[in-house]
C-alpha cells in the first residue's frame, strides 16, 4: 500500500511542479524535488501512525520494523515514479 500510494503522491508532486513551474523543465530538481517531497510525506504518515499508537495502543498498527519499512517503500515508490516519469516523459512536457 505504502509503495503505491507515495509512487502516486511523488508523481502528483511532479505534476504540481511542472505545470506551475516551467522554468524548472528539464533540470534534475523536477525529478529530485517531488521525491524528497513524498519522503517527507511519508514520514508525517509514520508520525501520525505513532500519535495513534500512543492515544490508542489497540490500533494494530505495527512496531519499528514496520515503521522502517513502510519508510524503504515510501521512498522505492517516490524514486522508481520518478525513474518512470524521466522514461516516459519528453523532455519539456
Amino acid at each position: 500500500m505504502h509503495f503505491y500510494g507515495f509512487g502516486i503522491t511523488a508523481w502528483v508532486l511532479w505534476h504540481l511542479l511542472q505545470r506551475n513551474f516551467p522554468v524548472l523543465h528539464g533540470t534534475t530538481s523536477l525529478l529530485v524535488f517531488p521525491v524528497l517531497s513524498a519522503i517527507g510525506l511519508g514520514a508525517v504518515n509514520e508520525i501520525i501512525e505513532f500519535i495513534a499508537v500512543v492515544v490508542f495502543p489497540n490500533t494494530n498498527v505495527g512496531g519499528y520494523v514496520n515503521t522502517a519499512l513502510d519508510l524503504v517503500f515510501n521512498a522505492a515508490a517516490a524514486i522508481t515514479a520518478m525513474v518512470l516519469v524521466r522514461l516516459v516523459v519528453k523532455p519539456g512536457k
